[in-house]
C-alpha cells in the first residue's frame, strides 16, 4: 500500500486522522485562475495609487485595507478571494505576520483550498526581522506544519517543514535545538510507520481484528503519544500490560487508590522500555501521577511527589519559554492593565529568556501567563532577577499573593489544592504574602483565578529558564477531572482570542519539551 494513501485507510477504520480545524463543509472552491487574475486587475485599478508605494510601510498598510476590504465583501466572493490574497501576499513579503496570518486564516476558513501549500508558500517568502516574537512566531507556524504532516503521516513533509524551520532559527539556539529534536523524532515515526504498514492494511480489510488493534493503538500510544485515539485501540487488542493499562484507564473511578495503580502501571512498563517508548509511558505515568497529588496526603503524597521529581529529572524539565503565551502588564488607572511584550526589552540568553524593565509606565511591570488558572494546578518557574513571583486576581486589581525572590537562580513552585496554596523557593516552603495594596483593593483569596506573573522592577532585568503550568484537563478513561476547555471562552471575553479562530490546546503554557514532542 502506498504510504500516502495509508492514513486515508486509518481514517475509514475510525481513527481521528483528518486535520484539525481544516474542515471542508460550507466552503466554496477556489475561484479559476482567470476570474482571480481579472479580479486582480480591477483591485489593483482602484488601489493603483498605494500600490505604486514600494516600501515596506505603504505595502503593510495597503495590506490591511485589503483585509478590511475582503471582511466586509459579502456578495462577490471571487473579490473576497483576490482581496485575501493580496493581503496575505503583501503583508508578508513586508513582514506584518499579523496581517498575513489574519489573511490566512479568512481564507482557509471560506475556501477550499490547500492550507499547507498556501501557508507554506507564505512563511517561505516572509523575510527575516529583528524581533525575536516574530522570529518565533514564524518558527511556530513552520512548526505547526510538521506536527499537521506528522498527523496524517506525511514523514516527507514532516521532515522538510522541520528543516526550514531549523533555518529560519539559525540565529537562536534553543529554537534550532527544538527543531533538530523533532527531526530525530520524525525519523522514529517513520520507521515505526513502514513496519506497520502491513498490519494497517490488515486493519483496513477487518477493523475488528485483535492483533491489528493492538499493533496501531500501541504505534498511536506510544509513538504518536495519541493516547484518546490510541488507548482505545490497545484496549481492543490482544491481552497483555498494555491492554491491562487501558482497560485499567478507562474503568478508573477516580478513587485514589485505583488512580495510583494505573500510574504505578505505567512506571513499571517504562522500566520494561528505552529510548522512545520508555519516555511516553514516564510521561503518561507523570499524568496519572499528577492526577492523584489532589486527592493525598502525608507519606503517600511525598511518595508521589518523589516519584514525578524522578521522572521530571529523567525526562528533562520543559526547556525554553513560549512568548505567545505571555502578556505584560502594567500599572494605570487603579488597576494593572494589558500591554504587549514589545513593552519590554527581550533577548536569548542561550535557552533562557532575558526581560528588561524600559516599560517606563510604572515602577514595576508584571511579566505575566495569558492563561488563567483555576482550580488545582501546579506551576514552576526558574527565574534569576526580579523582583518577586506570584499571583494575581483575574479581574486585574492589585488583589496579588506573592513571594519576593532571592538573589541567584531560583526555581519557584506554586501548588494549589482545594484551598490549599503553597510557595517553595529551591525546594524550601516559603509563606506568601499579599501585594502592597491589599488594604485598598480588599482581601486576597488563595481560590481566586490568576494569572502567574513575574514583577521586574523598573529597568530591572530578569533571566527565565522556564515557566510551567500543570493543571486538570479531560482525557481518555478521566470522568472525574475537570474541564479544561473553557480558556478559549475566556479569551473571547477578554478580547485575547489570537485570530485564528483556535487555542493552540497545549495542556502546558510557556515551556518547550525537548524530547516531549
Amino acid at each position: 500500500m502506498n504510504r500516502f494513501i495509508a492514513p486515508i485507510v486509518i481514517c475509514l477504520v475510525g481513527f481521528a486522522y483528518s486535520l484539525p480545524g481544516f474542515s471542508q463543509e460550507g466552503k466554496l472552491p477556489e475561484p479559476p485562475p482567470l476570474e482571480q487574475e481579472e479580479t486582480g486587475k480591477l483591485i489593483k485599478k482602484l488601489f493603483k495609487s498605494e500600490y505604486s508605494k514600494k516600501n515596506s510601510t505603504a505595502r503593510r498598510d495597503l495590506a490591511k485595507i485589503l483585509l478590511s476590504k475582503a471582511k466586509r465583501e459579502k456578495a462577490d466572493m471571487v473579490a473576497r478571494f483576490v482581496l485575501l490574497k493580496e493581503a496575505m501576499d503583501l503583508s508578508s513579503r513586508s513582514a506584518d505576520l499579523e496581517t498575513a496570518l489574519g489573511a490566512y486564516f479568512l481564507m482557509e476558513q471560506g475556501y477550499l483550498i490547500n492550507p499547507v501549500q498556501v501557508k507554506e508558500e507564505m512563511l517561505t517568502v516572509f523575510p527575516r526581522t529583528k524581533s525575536l516574537i516574530t522570529e518565533e512566531t514564524v518558527f511556530d507556524e513552520w512548526m505547526n506544519l510538521v506536527d499537521l504532516a506528522i498527523r496524517v503521516d506525511d514523514y516527507p513533509a514532516a521532515d522538510k517543514f522541520a528543516g526550514l524551520a531549523r533555518k529560519r532559527a539559525s540565529r537562536d539556539k534553543l529554537l534550532q535545538g527544538l527543531a533538530k529534536d523533532k527531526e530525530k523524532y520524525i525519523k522514529v515515526l517513520e520507521k515505526r510507520f513502514e513496519e506497520i504498514q502491513p498490519t494497517i492494511e490488515k486493519l483496513a480489510g477487518n477493523p475488528e481484528n485483535v492483533e491489528a488493534n493492538g499493533v496501531v493503538g500501541e504505534f498511536l500510544s506510544l509513538y504518536k503519544r495519541d493516547w484518546k485515539s490510541g488507548m482505545p485501540m490497545v484496549g481492543k487488542g490482544p491481552e497483555g500490560e498494555l491492554k491491562e493499562l487501558a482497560d485499567a484507564e478507562f474503568n478508573s473511578p477516580g478513587v485514589p487508590l485505583e488512580l495510583q495503580g494505573v500510574a504505578d502501571g505505567w512506571w513499571e512498563q517504562a522500566q520494561a522500555n528505552k529510548d522512545h517508548l520508555r519516555i511516553s509511558c514516564l510521561m503518561r505515568a507523570a499524568y496519572w501521577y499528577g492526577k492523584l497529588l489532589a486527592g493525598l496526603e502525608g507519606l503517600s503524597q511525598v511518595r508521589i511527589q518523589k516519584r514525578l521529581a524522578e521522572i521530571e529529572k529523567e525526562i528533562g524539565t520543559i526547556r525554553g519559554v513560549k512568548l505567545s503565551e505571555l502578556q505584560v502588564l502594567c500599572y494605570q488607572d487603579r488597576r494593572w492593565k494589558r500591554h504587549p511584550l514589545e513593552k519590554l526589552s527581550l533577548a536569548r540568553r542561550g535557552e533562557a529568556l532575558a526581560a528588561k524593565n524600559t516599560s517606563g509606565i510604572w515602577r514595576y511591570a508584571l511579566l505575566s501567563s495569558k492563561r488563567l488558572l483555576r482550580g488545582d494546578f501546579s506551576a514552576t518557574v526558574n527565574v534569576s532577577g526580579g523582583r518577586c513571583v506570584g499571583l494575581t486576581s483575574d479581574d486585574m486589581r492589585s488583589k496579588r499573593l506573592e513571594v519576593e525572590l532571592k538573589s541567584g537562580w531560583n526555581r519557584v513552585r506554586i501548588e494549589r489544592v482545594g484551598k490549599s496554596l503553597s510557595f517553595s523557593i529551591n525546594g524550601k516552603p516559603v509563606k506568601w504574602k499579599a501585594g502592597e495594596y491589599q488594604s485598598y483593593y480588599g482581601e486576597v483569596n488563595p481560590e481566586q483565578t490568576s494569572y502567574l506573573f513575574i514583577s521586574i522592577n523598573a529597568g530591572q532585568q530578569c533571566s527565565v529558564q522556564t515557566i510551567e503550568i500543570d493543571s486538570s484537563t479531560v482525557e481518555y478513561g478521566d470522568a472525574t477531572a475537570a474541564d479544561d476547555d473553557d480558556d478559549d471562552d475566556d479569551r473571547r471575553r477578554e478580547g485575547e482570542d489570537d485570530g485564528r479562530g483556535r487555542d493552540d490546546g497545549r495542556g502546558r503554557f510557556g515551556g518547550r519539551g525537548r524530547g516531549r514532542n
